[in-house]
């Protein structure tokens, strides 16, 4: 049997790197479905700096734990949208004007050809370059731990199912219907720069442009 909310103590959290641009519908979801609300941990600290697995875990062991699977082509062209948007408005919610004053914004070519020479910035323990699987999954003394459910872009509604299930909720999920459009942003070399950068995270995921 199928374990609920009913007979199931668990608590959850989103283990989210920065600029997955579907992660609020999630958070929605649970801030506006009934009883998984009072099991939803929202922990400022933990989502400003972007926490991965492993420092979640430690913070709250035994929570279960949610990410999206973002296209790195796709996460890229957002997060260069994004941050041009915080730099001409002054938007400093989550990356300081120093932070934002030493990457390149001038234009999106100049962009990706700075990602592998960006390294963290305190009080960020990653850097723009770093791979998805650095956050949603570690070694444990030899046991290899990863987040609970993996939402995929293109699929989040119907890989939400499960934790749907989990509160008997029939509140719908509102995830986008539509993927970003990014490929007609890219030139074949800055689509092999972003492949190059981010290999380990395309193999694992089975990503392609």
């Amino acid at each position: 049997m199928t374990a609920t909310y009913k007979d199931d103590e668990s608590f959850f959290a989103t283990v989210f790197p920065p600029f997955i641009h579907y992660g609020f519908c999630v958070k929605n979801w649970f801030a506006t479905s009934g009883i998984s609300k009072f099991r939803f941990i929202r922990d400022e600290e933990c989502e400003r700096q972007f926490w991965n697995l492993e420092q979640i875990n430690g913070m709250y062991p035994g929570i279960k734990t949610i990410t999206i699977v973002v296209n790195p082509w796709s996460r890229m062209k957002y997060a260069y949208d994004s941050l041009c948007y915080m730099k001409q408005h002054n938007d400093n919610t989550y990356f300081d004007s120093d932070l934002l004053s030493g990457i390149p914004l001038d234009k999106f070519k100049n962009f990706i050809a700075a990602l592998p020479d960006m390294v963290p910035v305190d009080p960020f323990w990653f850097s723009l370059a770093t791979p998805l699987n650095r956050w949603i999954e570690y070694n444990d003394n030899g046991v290899m731990r990863q987040v609970d459910y993996i939402l995929r872009e293109g699929h989040i509604a119907e890989d939400f199912k499960p934790i749907q299930d989990f509160f008997c909720s029939g509140y719908t999920l509102d995830a986008p219907s539509t993927t970003l459009d990014y490929r007609k942003f890219y030139t074949k070399s800055t689509a092999s720069q972003v492949e190059k950068i981010f290999q380990e995270e395309i193999v694992r995921f089975d990503h392609s442009f």
